[in-house]
Parts: structure tokens; sequence; C-alpha cells
């Protein structure tokens, strides 16, 4: 195997994982200490309140 072909897929793996809305209204995006992460703007109050306006299952 190539190790540039290896490098090039590992590369694109990475960027793809990486291509997730940290704003997604999801479980993972929802818990409570990735609120700490986001900057304080209106962007993080909107997906605050969709997280808490979700329905669980």
């Amino acid at each position: 195997m190539d190790i540039k072909w290896l490098a090039a897929v590992s590369l694109l793996l990475l960027v793809l994982t990486g291509c997730e809305s940290k704003y997604e209204v999801n479980d993972k995006n929802c818990a409570p200490e990735n609120f700490k992460k986001l900057p304080n703007n209106q962007k993080r109050t909107n997906f605050i309140s969709a997280c808490l306006q979700r329905q669980t299952p």
C-alpha cells in the first residue's frame, strides 16, 4: 500500500469527521458540558433553547 495514498485517505477522513456542526441539535452536542465551549452569542442562546425544547424519547 502506498504511504501517500494512506495519508490522503486519513486526511480526508479527519476533514469529513470535523464537518459536523457544533450547533446541530443531537444528544452529543446538547450535553451541558458542550454549552460551555460555545461563544457567548445569540447563536449559542438559540441552540441551547432548541436543545431544551426538543422531545426526549
